[in-house]
């Protein structure tokens, strides 16, 4: 049971952009929602935070896949989203301490997660023919993707009022946080930004984004494979130089 997210249309900007009309009454209040709820965040920031779901979405998996067994032995059935898997994930990362997507709330990340829903949503690849239905790959046309999508951006909502009447406790609860011994989404956040470092320190910026990614994948298998649990760590790396690459070349022409 892996789950992650799925190819997604990364020029839409989900702060400002409006979405066209066959899509507006399927996602429109949940991304007018959500944008409520990020106020004050920049699209880098979303970018990264896009980034770190997709990772804690993946090595969340495990834990999850026991539960739903245990569920389904116990009960006979057992339904899983992405928005459930997300709630069973908060007891397993500790999501503070992050350079890129600073102060992140729980309500942040189910905020995220509704917007990343409407991001794929956006992706052609993802609409299917009727005759091509199967469990992996369908997804939105059964408007399977529009309710979970509500259902993570009222999570969002319900998180963000607990944070609210939890503000006086909240130095608390970080440093409960610190202590349990927690997978903390810092870690996965520094390795990206280490990978960034090597390659611009490295001169590899002549190198296809695939080489440069297994000379620092060479480099820094240790601290990547003890981080990332991927079948191909290189092909992880090499996304992150080319989503590098695009920043930069956004900053220059902008």
């Amino acid at each position: 049971m892996d789950y992650y997210l799925y190819e997604y249309d990364e020029t839409f900007d989900p702060l400002q952009d409006v979405l066209d009309d066959n899509l507006l009454f399927s996602f429109g209040d949940q991304l007018s929602r959500a944008r409520v709820l990020l106020e004050g965040r920049t699209r880098q920031e979303i970018a990264h935070a896009l980034d770190s779901l997709d990772w804690m979405l993946r090595e969340g998996s495990m834990p999850l896949f026991k539960k739903t067994m245990a569920e389904t032995e116990s009960m006979g059935f057992s339904f899983t989203s992405r928005v459930k898997a997300l709630k069973a994930y908060r007891e397993e990362f500790d999501i503070t301490e992050q350079k890129h997507f600073p102060n992140a709330t729980w309500s942040d990340y189910f905020a995220i997660l509704a917007i990343a829903y409407v991001l794929e949503a956006l992706n052609p690849a993802n609409f299917l023919e009727p005759d091509k239905q199967d469990s992996e790959t369908y997804r939105f046309s059964n408007l399977e993707w529009p309710l979970e999508c509500m259902e993570a951006v009222c999570a969002a909502e319900c998180y963000d009022e607990l944070d609210r009447y939890a503000k006086k406790q909240q130095a608390d609860v970080k440093e409960r946080g610190r202590k349990g011994g927690r997978t903390r989404v810092a870690k996965f956040e520094a390795l990206k930004e280490k990978v960034i470092n090597y390659y611009l320190d490295n001169n590899l910026q002549s190198r296809s984004n695939r080489d440069a990614a297994k000379r620092i994948y060479s480099a820094l298998q240790d601290e990547v494979d003890t981080t990332l649990s991927t079948e191909d760590p290189i092909l992880r790396l090499a996304s992150w130089i080319g989503k590098h690459k695009k920043e930069m070349a956004t900053k220059i022409s902008g």
